[in-house]
């Protein structure tokens, strides 16, 4: 069972712009810190860069969907519009 990782942690790798999993887990801990929290070990960095991608993955094919409706000079559906806002979030 995972312990379960401050929110303000996968906050703070949305807005990094970090290359390589170790990258990530060496930034969060000085955010970590900051926040007067533990940092997160190197598997929980690894979860958390593992989910921050998955959610750049859906909101670029969610975007993508959007923007080929608009540029096939349709209006995109419900359905392409709800996924974008759910990868927003």
């Amino acid at each position: 069972m995972h312990k379960r990782l401050d929110p303000r942690l996968a906050l703070a790798l949305r807005r990094m712009h970090v290359d390589s999993i170790a990258d990530a887990w060496r930034a969060l801990g000085p955010v970590a810190n900051e926040l007067g929290i533990r940092p997160p070990s190197y598997n929980a960095t690894v979860r958390l860069v593992h989910a921050e991608r998955r959610r750049r993955e859906r909101l670029e094919r969610a975007r993508d969907a959007v923007l080929a409706a608009v540029i096939a000079g349709r209006v995109p559906t419900p359905y392409e519009l709800e996924r974008l806002v759910e990868a927003l979030n």
